[in-house]
């Protein structure tokens, strides 16, 4: 008897199913954009435990009639590509003819479409068709998928807490939402709104999305050759993160991960901000079909660039001109020789904390370091960049990361006042703070601390 046995079509399809469908994220994000390839001008998505249990998203889009419907859910059936040239020019989201067969085969998968009129409902349960009926719906498609990997054990072991995969569902959405201003865009999560974005602008978007005024995201426009740079980025001055979350890139409109971007746009910023620290952008590149390879991997995530150091060097010298053209061009002041000024004298009342310091290039050593303010060897110099604050030590030029000191006195001053017993001050006007839905998320699991503090 031979030891190699040809798999069978159950066993495939659930091999084929795994390489797509990794998370309740990836569900959302291959029904996402099929509902967008559909012309959607709205997108719900509703999410129950994660979408462990239930993902839900209903659209307005073209809608299907029957045997589309029935050959939608059929493995590699699309309509979107035919033959091998279309492969050399995509220009929807979806092509592979996988998606919707992925999914029900680790499913129990409810579809109703209709193009207006009488609709049809196809239900299917690990791949299999279980039921068809007819059903009046509005022109639009709803695609319901329950207990994703119910068949499939070894991998619904692996997926993480239901907060956690909301996490991953939400960043999705966070994509699509800049990347489509023109759909109006809603998310929940068992009756609890996370999105809800009528159609607006992209700059409209992004300052709602990251909770700033519309006057602190800059407009990027750009071309080079053969390639366009659209977008906007949140003013380094204003809003920065700790972590690379808030950087989105999109390929003619593909949302996309690209190690070569990200390392562009960072190279272009890298003397406006500190290291560790990362801008909050949507930047759109533009670029012939024919430059550019996206059936590189099943969930299309990743692209190939005909050019990759053009596009690179687009976006470095390209962001680093933006930003020097746009900033404020007061954004260097300087104190009086001798004088502390009030952030001084504030910095001087601290004693016994130690934050974060760094050198600037030019000098003879260089070298990052904590150091005690308590110290009264040091003198007030002034400001850079809106970032650092610049300060005599001894023979010592040393810059300090602004924002990471005023995080450290706010953290010391909340730590005081837990150890002393101390309750917070309730304030005869209550402060409104706009937050990201995933930083509402973590304040709410925090809510007890807050409430202690009395900032909640």
């Amino acid at each position: 008897m031979r030891k190699i046995q040809r798999l069978s079509p159950v066993m495939v399809s659930k091999i084929a199913a795994g390489e797509v469908i990794e998370r309740p994220a990836s569900v959302v994000k291959e029904l996402v954009e099929n509902s967008l390839d559909a012309n959607a001008s709205r997108i719900e998505v509703d999410i129950d435990k994660g979408g462990l249990k239930i993902v839900r998203v209903v659209d307005n889009g073209e809608g299907m009639e029957e045997d589309d419907a029935l050959a939608a859910l059929e493995e590699y059936s699309t309509s979107k590509i035919s033959s091998l040239e279309d492969l050399c020019f995509i220009s929807t989201l979806g092509f592979r003819g996988e998606a919707l067969h992925a999914i029900s085969s680790v499913s129990r998968l409810l579809l109703f479409t209709s193009t207006g009129g009488l609709g049809t409902v196809v239900k299917a349960e690990g791949g299999l068709v279980k039921g068809v009926a007819k059903r009046p719906r509005a022109k639009g498609t709803t695609v319901e998928v329950r207990d994703l990997f119910f068949n499939l054990r070894a991998r619904r072991k692996f997926l993480r807490s239901p907060a956690t995969e909301m996490g991953h569902v939400l960043q999705l959405m966070k994509e699509y939402v800049l990347a489509y201003p023109q759909v109006h865009f809603v998310l929940r999560e068992n009756d609890k709104v996370f999105i809800d974005y009528p159609s607006g602008s992209l700059i409209e978007r992004a300052a709602a999305l990251w909770s700033i005024a519309e006057d602190a995201v800059l407009e990027i426009e750009l071309q080079g050759d053969g390639v366009i740079l659209e977008g906007c980025l949140a003013n380094p001055a204003s809003l920065i993160r700790k972590d690379a979350k808030g950087i989105f890139f999109f390929v003619n409109g593909r949302p996309v991960k690209d190690r070569l971007l990200v390392t562009g746009l960072v190279r272009g910023l890298r003397h406006r901000l500190p290291r560790g620290e990362y801008p909050l952008c949507a930047l759109f590149l533009k670029l012939s079909a024919e430059d550019v390879d996206v059936n590189v991997h099943p969930s299309k995530r990743e692209v190939k660039f005909r050019r990759p150091q053009e596009v690179a060097r687009l976006l470095q010298e390209g962001i680093s001109s933006v930003l020097d053209g746009r900033l404020d061009e007061k954004r260097t002041i300087f104190a009086p020789s001798g004088e502390r000024g009030l952030i001084s004298d504030r910095m001087a009342r601290i004693s016994g904390s130690s934050y974060s310091f760094h050198g600037s290039h030019g000098f003879s050593r260089v070298c990052e370091e904590r150091m005690d303010l308590g110290t009264p060897f040091w003198r007030f110099l002034g400001e850079y960049a809106g970032v650092f604050l610049l300060l005599e030590v001894g023979d010592d030029l040393v810059l300090v990361d602004k924002h990471a000191l005023h995080e450290r006195m706010i953290y010391d001053v909340l730590m005081r006042q837990d150890k002393a017993g101390k309750a917070g001050r309730l304030l005869l006007v209550p402060l409104e703070v706009f937050l990201e839905p995933e930083k509402r998320s973590v304040l709410q699991i925090w809510r007890s601390c807050w409430r202690n503090w009395v900032l909640y």
